[in-house]
């Protein structure tokens, strides 16, 4: 009987022991579970914040993308306007300063007339010949060229009509004479001509 009680007591023991065994290793897969699922949530948040965070650098990059292209455009865009002013300024102040010579040119003209009249004027008539055409030459170099006016439609944009007569030889509101040469440089009026208009 104490051999069988014995054997009871060990046949518990053991269970008891297996028991005891079997709650750990239960322990144990719970506690492996557990980490498992904690390093899982742990890596979904890390890569949640990575996504976040090339998200953010994705949208900075697009900002700075954006906000170069539109400086790019402004530079490209203020250097256009600086050289089309500059060409401007080139042309205004080219324009001024030949504006200066035609005076000169008109007196040229005026000398040329009178001395067209005198017979004893041929060696300084042939000089100043040469001396207008010379101006002629220079100011043709920059593109200016003497208007023709006369008998044309009168247009405010070329003219300035300084006198007004009746006749009945022309069409109404015709340049009738030419008092003072007027001159183009290019497209652009740098002199406009000094007119008689006819009026019937």
């Amino acid at each position: 009987m104490k051999d069988e009680k014995k054997k009871q007591e060990a046949s518990e023991e053991v269970k008891a022991e297996a028991k005891a065994d079997s709650a750990k290793a239960s322990d144990a897969g719970k506690t492996a579970d557990e980490a498992e699922a904690r390093d899982a949530a742990e890596f979904i948040k890390k890569l949640a914040e990575t996504a976040e965070a090339v998200e953010q650098l994705t949208a900075k990059l697009d900002a700075a993308t954006k906000q170069y292209t539109r400086l790019q455009a402004d530079f490209d865009n203020y250097r256009r306007r600086t050289r089309e002013e500059q060409a401007r300024l080139s042309t205004t102040v080219t324009g001024d300063v030949l504006k200066k010579f035609l005076p000169v040119l008109d007196n040229i003209d005026r000398a040329l007339a009178h001395m067209e009249k005198d017979e004893n004027a041929g060696p300084y008539l042939e000089g100043f010949n040469l001396l207008k055409k010379g101006l002629e030459k220079v100011l043709a170099d920059f593109g200016v060229k003497e208007m023709d006016a006369q008998g044309k439609a009168f247009d405010p944009h070329f003219h300035e009509a300084l006198m007004e007569i009746q006749s009945d030889d022309v069409d109404k509101d015709t340049v009738s004479a030419v008092l003072q040469k007027g001159y183009m440089m290019g497209d652009a009026v740098l002199r406009p001509a000094k007119v008689q208009v006819a009026h019937n």
